[in-house]
């Protein structure tokens, strides 16, 4: 029979109080003489269908469950097309000026920015950076290294863009790191490993972002790393590796799902600031879809293709609930 130990990687402790653990936890309470464990309720329900019938794919987003602002997308070339949720439905608003897939969004739904990206003719890649007022997206400064498919998380006055590719396929992948203040973009330190089409977390902050999964030093990869706003550091990878997926949150509470791993996968875990759990799957398989939330307890994948592309939506609610081992 196998050992808690063996499972989880440590003992089950003895403390005082119930701490906040991840789902599947065990631990004994001192003070009233049980054994408790940690059991996950997080759950997928269906959330708005988006507006557009094309370009469902490859979608940067931001914001909160009830404040979304999704931008670009592919069909097969990089689209413009840019729509808001209010946590209920979605409404189409004004396009990016410059057609993109897979754009690293940052901010809110009055004020946010799109981030480089892709397209489906030579250069492939575009260093457009645009800005939302919550009416209308206006050229601002762009990227220094021109590329698509990284990582963006922030707001509209303090991104990051991470990672991406350069060039035509099968690409190279970038460790390139860039850091806007509001009126330029700077070089910081690079990403340990350079990947792409990984698991976007855009509610990250400059100081609290993830990057997790992508197309990296293998086809699917497992990687994670979280940034400071100094370094980045490697932390534990995922369970499943994965290339195409989605992702929504910070360095210390994020969900990924979806992707390819390499067959399309609805799988979804969820991070705690040190370890990744597996949680409740999408209710179908999905790759390319895009995703935002404040955090791993809540937020929205979007779209996708699940085989074919799709403007349905579902959306992640958690939370935990401590259990006492009985015995009769």
């Amino acid at each position: 029979m196998a050992e808690y130990k063996g499972i989880k990687g440590y003992k089950v402790q003895s403390l005082a109080s119930d701490p906040t653990l991840v789902a599947g936890q065990t631990w004994y309470n001192t003070a009233g003489n049980a054994l408790k464990y940690l059991v996950n309720l997080g759950a997928w329900s269906s959330g708005g269908t988006m507006t557009r019938t094309s370009g469902q794919r490859n979608i940067g987003a931001a914001g909160v469950i009830t404040a979304v602002i999704a931008a670009g997308g592919y069909q097969p070339a990089g689209v413009g097309f840019s729509e808001t949720y209010n946590g209920t439905t979605w409404t189409a608003a004004n396009p990016l000026t410059t057609p993109r897939a897979e754009p690293g969004v940052a901010g809110t739904t009055t004020a946010a920015i799109a981030i480089a990206g892709g397209t489906d003719s030579s250069p492939y890649e575009t260093g457009a950076v645009e800005e939302y007022d919550g009416s209308s997206w206006t050229a601002g400064t762009d990227i220094t290294t021109t590329r698509g498919t990284g990582f963006g998380s922030g707001t509209q006055t303090a991104a990051l863009y991470a990672g991406g590719n350069i060039g035509a396929p099968p690409w190279a992948k970038l460790d390139n790191v860039e850091e806007w203040n509001g009126s330029a973009w700077s070089e910081e330190a690079d990403m340990n490993e350079g990947r792409n089409y990984g698991c976007q977390a855009a509610s990250g902050s400059v100081t609290a972002s993830i990057a997790s999964t992508g197309n990296g030093p293998t086809a699917q990869t497992a990687l994670c790393e979280t940034y400071n706003g100094t370094a980045w550091t490697e932390v534990n990878n995922t369970n499943t590796p994965r290339v195409y997926g989605g992702g929504f949150g910070t360095s210390t509470s994020a969900m990924a799902y979806g992707g390819e791993i390499p067959a399309k996968t609805a799988n979804a875990e969820q991070w705690n600031g040190t370890c990744w759990t597996e949680v409740d799957n999408l209710s179908a398989a999905n790759a390319n879809p895009g995703g935002s939330g404040a955090s791993g307890t809540t937020g929205i994948c979007m779209a996708g293709a699940n085989p074919s592309d799709t403007s349905a939506c579902e959306e992640w609610a958690f939370a935990n609930t401590v259990k006492t081992v009985t015995v009769s």
